[in-house]
């Protein structure tokens, strides 16, 4: 008989005698006033749960647990989720890493962004009312302007401390917190940092000013950025 068919036998001979068999002969003796309780002629595992589980626990066709895995932990399992799911988007690490926002050399012409830049001024145009902008409301038009989108306008680097930025035009393809890609009329591709420059764009004839020490925001950002009207002594 193997071992797997012998394993029912021994658990039906684990009667009260053969428990206690180890035990000394007075403790079985007084073994009722020790608290020794009698066990019945039948598979310890069966006494053992009708002792210990309530009443009724052990239903009509519960008794056979032998192909039944029970966890005796009865707190709540979360369920792991995958890391991946739930993912709302790519990181900014990731987008450097598959070099989603790379322009590449043959599409680095100047002249295929000029539509941008036509499509961008129809939208500053509706923002600010440029007819009737005058001493009186140029504030609010500069607040307008300070956290409006600037990605298709021309831009001018006016100052800046890299004295070979100074004088480079071109059209913004891409503003992050810290820096303007551009593109120039010889098609060229730059990155123009905000530290320490100031930026000039030139829209119906007015000239707006920006500091880029006090610009680095992210364009998501700005509408909600509330920005001061106060002198600067930068550069």
């Amino acid at each position: 008989m193997s071992e797997i068919d012998q394993r029912p036998t021994m658990e039906t001979k684990a009667t009260t005698d053969t428990l206690y068999s180890q035990l000394p002969l007075s403790v079985k003796i007084h073994g009722h006033e020790l608290g020794l309780k009698p066990i019945k002629k039948q598979g310890f595992v069966t006494a053992f749960l009708e002792k210990h589980l309530p009443v009724r626990r052990l239903q009509q066709g519960e008794g056979d647990i032998s192909h039944r895995v029970e966890f005796l932990d009865a707190r709540k399992r979360k369920k792991v989720k995958d890391a991946c799911v739930g993912k709302k988007g790519l990181s900014n690490k990731d987008r450097k890493r598959l070099k989603l926002f790379d322009i590449k050399k043959d599409q680095q012409r100047y002249e295929d962004y000029l539509p941008l830049n036509i499509l961008w001024t129809s939208y500053v145009k509706d923002l600010i009312d440029f007819q009737h902008l005058n001493e009186k409301n140029h504030v609010t038009a500069t607040m307008k302007f300070m956290k409006a989108d600037l990605h298709g306008c021309i831009i001018t680097v006016q100052r800046s401390k890299c004295a070979s930025y100074v004088g480079t035009t071109g059209i913004v393809l891409k503003e992050s917190r810290n820096m303007f890609l551009i593109i120039t009329a010889d098609n060229r591709v730059k990155d123009i940092p905000k530290q320490n420059s100031v930026f000039t764009v030139k829209v119906e004839g007015f000239l707006f000013t920006v500091h880029g020490n006090h610009f680095k925001v992210k364009t998501a950002e700005r509408p909600s950025r509330r920005f001061k009207s106060k002198a600067t002594i930068d550069l």
